[in-house]
């Protein structure tokens, strides 16, 4: 696959993913670990929910550039719904003041003029950023929870946790992980 992704200039790959693995070391995968550490292209893994639906967006902000991919990736994929609204949530780990805050309500504001659809903030406090947003994507009833891949080495994610991971294993809803290209 990544011999055939650089003879043919592929710039962005997406995959189905199934949510958790059970190969010791990995964290998605024996070939999705080694797709989103070696492919330089961007890079898309769907874990698809059985219901389908693609109307109520949950994005968690982190402020990484695969954050910022999930976003860009996000007109497009309205499209798949009837009737799209979108919740952009940031974790902290104490209840943040409105300074601390002030970067998502920015993001919230220029998506919902770039999208224009409902788009709101909502931020999160809790120790387990994964737990927050499960939480979240269930009190809300969201239909698509989508994430930007997180920037740790995979050794790191291995010992201490991954969150993609433990959203796509702990959410009942459609999961969509970013990786943007590696430049």
């Amino acid at each position: 696959m990544l011999e055939t992704m650089k003879d043919r200039h592929i710039d962005l790959l997406l995959m189905g993913w199934k949510g958790n693995t059970s190969t010791p070391g990995r964290v998605f995968g024996n070939v999705v670990d080694t797709i989103i550490r070696q492919a330089a292209c961007g890079v898309v893994l769907v874990k698809l929910s059985e219901s389908q639906t693609f109307n109520r967006w949950l994005i968690p902000m982190a402020g990484g550039p695969n954050a910022q991919q999930a976003l860009n990736h996000l007109p497009a994929l309205l499209t798949l719904g009837t009737a799209s609204s979108v919740r952009i949530c940031q974790v902290y780990s104490t209840h943040p003041s409105l300074e601390d805050s002030a970067e998502l309500h920015q993001t919230v504001k220029k998506w919902a003029n770039d999208l224009k659809t409902v788009v709101v903030a909502r931020p999160l406090w809790n120790s387990s950023v994964a737990d927050a947003i499960t939480q979240l994507a269930q009190r809300e009833q969201c239909d698509v929870i989508m994430l930007g891949a997180s920037r740790e080495g995979l050794l790191q994610q291995v010992l201490r946790g991954n969150v993609p991971e433990a959203i796509a294993r702990d959410s009942d809803c459609t999961v969509i992980l970013v990786r943007g290209a590696i430049t």
